[in-house]
């Protein structure tokens, strides 16, 4: 026992030594080489195992598309599984969210029943220059309460430091991005939905006859609004004057889709058919499908910023 630790004492000496003569002798370019080289040794240990850390934290929810975010090419059959089921995450907990606290939703329909209310004083009901203002109403009311929405969807998002932990994920931000804005469009629909009886029963207006035909521009801007409305929702979350920017920057670029929506809807509502009106729809499904794609692209640089 003391012969094998007096040579293994020895050997410690020996390359002790040795590795002294070696840094005696080495120019200062060859110790820089080394302990550059130590760093990038140390560096790649230490990856390896918060690698190997989060690969152990996240098995457990491997066989779980919802939970376990990921990201491979698009172009697979797999790939675009799980981008749309992170896309139904991200909406199903935004619903879950607006389900049980409902504060943007009733100030949606607050503000919107005081714009139909506002207009009912102005013009007589039932009247033909009511019949002809209807359209502006509707979208006038649904424009600003949906701006309203827009706000209130990503300051939900700063608390807590949510919108971090969606960034954190390895989630596609093409899937955070429908998930956001299917969301919102949603929150839209149902807005609408109830503004509709408003208008029948404040402006005395005839919509039931027209109601399916008034559905296809109804949607199209509605589209349109949601996916504009979402990406300047997200540039504008970390100003200071997010209520007074996110009109300045939404409202201009939306201008071809409202445009589109109130003029077909003004002529469904005078008894015109989808084929009088189509010239519009077209403008407000190219509208809906052009800044659609756009928005999707662009979002993930708004993350990032």
């Amino acid at each position: 026992m003391r012969t094998t630790r007096r040579s293994e004492t020895a050997k410690l000496r020996i390359n002790e030594t040795a590795n002294l003569r070696i840094n005696e002798t080495a120019n200062p370019s060859t110790q820089s080489m080394l302990q550059d080289f130590r760093l990038l040794l140390v560096t790649l240990v230490k990856a390896s195992s918060i690698r190997l850390f989060v690969y152990s934290s996240i098995r457990p929810f491997a066989h779980s598309p919802i939970r376990l975010f990921s990201h491979p090419p698009l172009l697979e059959p797999h790939a675009m599984s799980l981008f749309f089921a992170q896309t139904l995450a991200i909406f199903e907990k935004d619903l879950r969210t607006e389900w049980r606290t409902k504060e943007r939703l009733s100030a949606m329909v607050f503000f919107a029943f005081l714009v139909v209310l506002i207009f009912n004083f102005v013009f007589e009901p039932g009247s033909p220059i009511m019949q002809s203002a209807t359209p502006g109403i509707f979208w006038i009311a649904t424009t600003f309460a949906g701006l309203m929405g827009l706000g209130r969807a990503f300051a939900i998002e700063k608390q807590n430091d949510c919108l971090l932990g969606l960034r954190l994920t390895p989630a596609d931000p093409g899937a955070i991005f429908l998930g956001k804005m299917l969301g919102n469009m949603a929150a839209m629909l149902l807005l609408e939905a109830l503004i509709l009886p408003i208008l029948v029963i404040f402006l005395d207006i005839e919509i039931v006859s027209v109601l399916p035909r008034l559905s296809i521009p109804i949607l199209l801007g509605t589209l349109g609004f949601a996916a504009v409305g979402t990406l300047f929702a997200a540039m504008s979350m970390n100003t200071r004057l997010q209520e007074a920017l996110l009109p300045i920057l939404t409202l201009p670029v939306l201008t071809p889709a409202l445009l589109a929506a109130v003029e077909a809807f003004r002529g469904i509502l005078a008894g015109d058919t989808l084929m009088d009106v189509i010239s519009w729809l077209k403008l407000g499904g190219a509208f809906a499908g052009l800044f659609g794609a756009a928005c999707l692209l662009l979002f993930e640089f708004v993350l990032e910023d």
